[in-house]
């Protein structure tokens, strides 16, 4: 199964900057097909529930369907679609998606989707923590910005769709190219060299355990010297696009530095759909490498 196909940028993106970094697909015929049988088959079905996987420690915490088994014919079906995502190539440019949610696969169904296919990438790999379907609801994103960051979860995959957004101009996504970044890291003349070293360490090595935090206090940390002239830094280079219902990105999240603008108040459902997960390239790799 091919899990996306390229497609042409929306109506308000066609001159956009951001089609210079990256490409425009869309669900494939094929997985379409299979998304709008899963809304059918799912509606009314109960909600995936939120489950701690490391006792509760910070980022720990994912949406899983496993408390309802599926029939044996769906559950072959997510199967099938959970390989073809474990198998994606993904680029080192920005993958932008559109029209991931439609009438017959709405927000409810892509929430319930998602945390199915975590749990058949967990079955496919056998590592609890390198699949984590946690959507983020609009009372967490109301008037908070996001700085520019990279997650650095286990995993590196970041598929990420937004349902509720604003209807104004705010809350806007944010990119970064790392190779930029690590560019204008040289220019950050209060940047002692072995921050600088940290921060190249933290995107380029392979670690056995999250460095969210330790990342993001060497950028955003008011206690740091180099904070300021870096943010500036930062902002002077970001790209700015604005995401729309059922629209998102797949990206690399060591390959790109993201966030999020502050949106304006929205309802309360949820702002963004975000599936963290490993593809068949880095957990060969990581198993090559014990």
């Amino acid at each position: 199964m091919e899990i996306f196909a390229p497609t042409n940028p929306p109506s308000h993106l066609t001159a956009h900057e951001i089609n210079k970094l990256g490409t425009w697909f869309t669900w494939s015929p094929e997985a379409r097909r299979f998304c709008h049988d899963w809304g059918r088959r799912m509606r009314g079905a109960e909600p995936p529930r939120r489950i701690r996987l490391l006792g509760g420690i910070p980022y720990d915490q994912t949406y899983s369907g496993e408390a309802r088994p599926l029939d044996a014919e769906l559950d072959g079906q997510l199967m099938t679609f959970a390989e073809a995502f474990f198998g994606l190539e993904v680029p080192d440019d920005l993958m932008l998606l559109t029209d991931m949610m439609d009438a017959e696969f709405d927000g409810q169904a892509l929430r319930s989707l998602l945390a199915y296919l975590r749990d058949a990438l967990v079955r496919i790999t056998g590592e609890r923590m390198h699949a984590l379907y946690s959507p983020i609801p609009t009372d967490e994103a109301n008037g908070v910005e996001f700085l520019l960051h990279a997650d650095l979860y286990l995993p590196r995959i970041l598929f990420c769709v937004y349902e509720e957004t604003p209807e104004d101009d705010t809350g806007a996504s944010t990119f970064l190219p790392a190779p930029t970044f690590k560019r204008l890291l040289g220019g950050v003349r209060a940047l002692p060299e072995e921050a600088r070293q940290q921060l190249h360490s933290h995107l380029d090595d392979t670690h056995g355990e999250d460095h969210h935090d330790t990342f993001v206090n060497l950028l955003h940390g008011r206690e740091h010297a180099w904070v300021d002239e870096l943010e500036a830094a930062l902002r002077e280079h970001l790209f700015r696009v604005n995401l729309l219902y059922g629209q998102g990105y797949l990206i690399n999240d060591r390959m790109w530095l993201h966030g999020r603008d502050a949106p304006g108040r929205m309802g309360n459902g949820i702002r963004m759909h975000r599936l963290i997960f490993n593809t068949k390239k880095y957990h060969t790799a990581k198993a090559g490498g014990r």
